[in-house]
Order: structure tokens, then C-alpha cells, then sequence
């Protein structure tokens, strides 16, 4: 188990940002072991990028007595950001620190609204937060891939298709004579 005060990145699998840029095998890799340096990120690319740190003892007995899984995940998300980067809504880099009211409590619920993230976006960190919170020294990172997360990496690849399409579209329409 890592100390409190190491932090981690996690970028959502399913990021607009990454999907134009990485195959499906590797965004596949990176949804199970959660390894940043297997992504391609191109400088102009603006993934939102949660900085987190691993929950300590007492807060991972709070997740635990959490009644389901999606509010383990919500609670792990609450307690493990510590910033996140490139905010949703936010025009080129910017980075967004939430208010807790004391260090080491759970993000309350107007900072959580005030964040702009859909409730499957927490799901899917606050998911990494807690499974490599509970991981034993040694054990490699494997997290699952949830349903609300297949469903978007779903939906942005279907996006970028018809972005392509209508680009490509485009561009044969302008070399007509």
C-alpha cells in the first residue's frame, strides 16, 4: 500500500481526448491497469486528468461500510481527488483544486455539483481510487471496466466516426470542380 501522500493520475478511459489518438487495444490496456505512459496524448490533446491519492486507513473503513459498490465509488471519488486538470467547461489548461471543508473529509455536496462532472465520471475514478486503495504492495492494478464507462467509450467512439465522416464529407465536396 502506498503512503497518504503519494498522488496518481487517472485520466477516464473513455476521454474524447484519447480516443481519437489511441487504438482500442490500447485504451482497453490502459481501462484495466490504469498506466498513463501507454496512452498517446498529442500536446494539443486536453484530457480531463484527476490527480488522486490512495485513501488512509480510517477512509477506506468509511468506503467499506458503504452499502453498495456505486457508493463506495462515490464516496472514494469524494475523499480522493485532490485536483483535477482541464476541468469540464474549462477552455485550455486549467486546474481546479476542490474545497474540503477540513483536510481528509469528503467532498460536500455543492463542490461535488460544482465540479460539472456526470455521475458515471465519478463512478468510473472513483473506482480507481478505491480499488488501488485496497490493493496489497505488490499486487498490479486491475480494475473493471463498468457499464456506464462501456457505454461512453461507446458513444464518443460513434462521435468520432461522424466527426471523421462529416470531415471527410467536407473535404471531398471542396475538391469538386
Amino acid at each position: 500500500m502506498s503512503a497518504p501522500d503519494d498522488t496518481f493520475d487517472v485520466i477516464r478511459w473513455y476521454d474524447s481526448a484519447i480516443i481519437a489518438h489511441n487504438t482500442a487495444q490500447v485504451l482497453g490496456k490502459y481501462s484495466h491497469e490504469r498506466d498513463i505512459g501507454t496512452l498517446t496524448i498529442p500536446s494539443e490533446a486536453t484530457p480531463i486528468v484527476f490527480t488522486c491519492r490512495p485513501l488512509d486507513r480510517s477512509q477506506r473503513r468509511m468506503v467499506r461500510r458503504q452499502p453498495s459498490e456505486p457508493d463506495q465509488n462515490d464516496t472514494a471519488f469524494r475523499l480522493g481527488v485532490v485536483k483535477i486538470t482541464n476541468p469540464p467547461g474549462s477552455s485550455g489548461a486549467r486546474v481546479l483544486i476542490p474545497a474540503r471543508a477540513r483536510p481528509g473529509e469528503p467532498l460536500d455536496d455543492d463542490v461535488m455539483d460544482s465540479l460539472g462532472l456526470s455521475e458515471d465520471d465519478e463512478q468510473e475514478i472513483g473506482s480507481v481510487i478505491r480499488i488501488k486503495s485496497f490493493l496489497a504492495h505488490g499486487v498490479p492494478l486491475s480494475c473493471p471496466q463498468l457499464d456506464s464507462s462501456l457505454r461512453a467509450f461507446l458513444a464518443g467512439g460513434v462521435l468520432l466516426a461522424e466527426q471523421k465522416r462529416a470531415s471527410q464529407t467536407q473535404t471531398d465536396e471542396s475538391s469538386d470542380p
